[in-house]
């Protein structure tokens, strides 16, 4: 019998997927709600309500516990180990791999400010993100979100807009989602970010893909000698496929608007292989898709 123990329903999002890798398995599921959040009660406090759980799972019969909150790993996990002689399986933010999938050099972690204050998880950091940059905040409300059973509409957008939008201001195009139950807020936090910056969504996209994409360049642009001009003066821009395998690296930029001559907006920067960028704006906040090349160069 397996285990399953977090501060509330949150380590579901790990049972749903534990279960299909063994479904003829018998689980009992702990859901600590009483004392939930976990994220702001201090380590000794977590390490204590970890204890109890453990001894009430044991009572049960199980054989394996997991520990399917990333507050409570970061916090209780070692004590556990060396108290009980059964096995732990633990939760660990997915740096690694978001460290290797970005293409913009700077990862996001969304967690508990109990997970990102906790050794184990400064730890992590340190070894699998050495040649990136990590932005970290607060899911500030999450997990009371996920709890009240609120995951879409309004106030979730809201909540998840005011903690996910200083990592996609940061640059970041890979975010981690450094608690179990985060996941159910997955589709508000897809949507939020797609709102606020299509360009950088659109880019994950192709990535993913591995197909090529189309941008307009003007004119000037050395792909673009067949582009003609409006009889106002005005620069026609023609699509340019770009090609994936030539894509070096995409880079942005948050740039404050003053709100009365310029907004706020967003600068991607695309460079290629062969030395070429293109330095493309977004305005941001939802607002139409309205780019606009702003430098063509080729850099030595």
């Amino acid at each position: 019998m397996i285990g399953i123990f977090d501060s509330g329903i949150g380590g579901l999002s790990v049972f749903r997927e534990i279960r299909k890798v063994l479904p003829e398995q018998s689980y009992v599921y702990y859901s600590d709600n009483a004392h939930c959040p976990y994220g702001e009660k201090t380590r000794e406090y977590i390490i204590d309500r970890a204890r109890t759980i453990t001894r009430f799972l044991l009572e049960k019969g199980c054989e394996i516990i997991v520990v399917a909150c990333n507050t409570a790993t970061a916090a209780a996990i070692a004590a556990l180990r060396e108290e009980f002689p059964v096995k732990f399986i633990g939760m660990e933010p997915a740096i690694k791999p978001a460290a290797q999938a970005t293409k913009t050099g700077v990862v996001g972690v969304l967690a508990t400010a109990g997970t990102l204050r906790a050794t184990k998880y400064i730890d992590t950091r340190a070894r699998w993100a050495q040649n990136v940059r990590i932005a970290e905040h607060i899911g500030q409300g999450f997990v009371e979100l996920v709890e009240k059973g609120t995951t879409t509409g309004p106030e979730a957008e809201s909540t998840v807009r005011s903690s996910l939008m200083p990592l996609l201001d940061s640059g970041a195009d890979m975010i981690v989602l450094g608690c179990t139950h985060y996941p159910f807020l997955s589709e508000t936090i897809s949507k939020v970010a797609a709102e606020a910056y299509p360009v950088m969504e659109e880019i994950i996209h192709w990535y993913k893909k591995g197909t090529d994409f189309e941008i307009e360049l003007p004119e000037t642009h050395i792909w673009c000698s067949g582009a003609e001009k409006l009889k106002n003066g005005k620069t026609v821009f023609q699509k340019t496929v770009v090609r994936i395998c030539d894509l070096s690296s995409v880079e942005s930029k948050f740039h404050k608007g003053d709100k009365i001559i310029s907004d706020d907006c967003f600068f991607y920067t695309f460079k290629l292989k062969d030395g070429t960028s293109i330095t493309v704006t977004l305005y941001a906040y939802g607002k139409e898709a309205e780019k606009e090349i702003l430098e063509t160069k080729r850099e030595n």
